[in-house]
This record gives C-alpha cells, sequence and structure tokens, in this order.
C-alpha cells in the first residue's frame, strides 16, 4: 500500500480483478478493508454461486477441529449477523425473515428465482431491484446476455 493512499491502490486491484473475473464470465466476491478504510465489497458474476462457499466456510470453521484461519471467517460472518439483528433495522427484520422456516403452502410458481434469466431480464424487477439496493446505498448494474447474469456491486465504508 502506498504511504498515504490509504488503501485505495489495493481496492483498485481489487476491482481489477474482479474485472478480469467478469471478462472470463467467472463469479468473485471480494471483500477488503484497506487504510481507514473500515471495509467494502465487490461482487462480480452470478452471487447465488457463493452459497456453497458461505457453506463451506460456516461447515468448517464450526467444527471442533476448524483450522484457525477457517473459524476466524465463519466467527466473522456470525459477528456480522449478530450485529446486523441487534440493530432492530429494516435489514435485521428482512434478514430474521428471511432464515425463518418457508411457509410449504406457496405455489412454487409463484416464486422468484433469480436464477432464472427470465426473472433476471424483466424490466420490473431490475427496475424494482436496483431502487431497493439504491435506496440503502449500494449501486449495482443488472445486465442480460444470453441467458447470463452480471452483477457489479461496489460500495466503501459499508462495514462500520
Amino acid at each position: 500500500m502506498g504511504k498515504g493512499d490509504n488503501g485505495e491502490a489495493n481496492v483498485n486491484k481489487l476491482l481489477e480483478l474482479c474485472n478480469e473475473f467478469a471478462a472470463d464470465r467467472d463469479s468473485l466476491l471480494g471483500i477488503y478493508a484497506c487504510g481507514d478504510n473500515n471495509g467494502g465489497y465487490y461482487v462480480v458474476g452470478e452471487p447465488w454461486k457463493f452459497v456453497e462457499g458461505f457453506y463451506n466456510i460456516l461447515e468448517r470453521g464450526l467444527q471442533p477441529d476448524a483450522e484457525v484461519h477457517t473459524e476466524r471467517v465463519a466467527s466473522s460472518i456470525i459477528s456480522g449477523i449478530r450485529k446486523l439483528i441487534s440493530t432492530g433495522s429494516p435489514a435485521a427484520h428482512a434478514f430474521v425473515d428471511a432464515i425463518s422456516a418457508d411457509d410449504d403452502d406457496e405455489d412454487e410458481e409463484d416464486e422468484l428465482d433469480m436464477s432464472s434469466a427470465q426473472c433476471m431480464s424483466c424490466e420490473e424487477l431490475v427496475s424494482s431491484l436496483t431502487k431497493s439496493l439504491a435506496d440503502v446505498g449500494i449501486d449495482v448494474e443488472i445486465k442480460v446476455k444470453r441467458d447470463r447474469r452480471r452483477f457489479l456491486v461496489g460500495g466503501s465504508d459499508v462495514a462500520s
């Protein structure tokens, strides 16, 4: 990190890496904390693909014989969730609702499939998602090409 750049050089390197992943049509989640910046993230590709990664971090990190670095990453995820819930904010309530038991009476045909190109190409859905995320300070760009989604989400100072 260059003296006085407050981590900007490393954040720019992460953004460049995201662009490389996007060019290869791959997915990447980069979480950073550089310099005095409290943190941020970049996501490129299809975020639903990260489910297995999060699952593996939690599954391996919460084992009694977990490796220290994996345990620390799992603990960071859990601490972030605890911090969110402790706020009692609308996002905290939405999170609790999201992890609560699903209603088995729901008609599957009415469910939103975020991995479906048909759903992601719906202008109303894209507009609604973009506006909703912008309302909480997250800029998002959604493009659909040949049944592929490209998300580039970025933010700095997203962690406090």
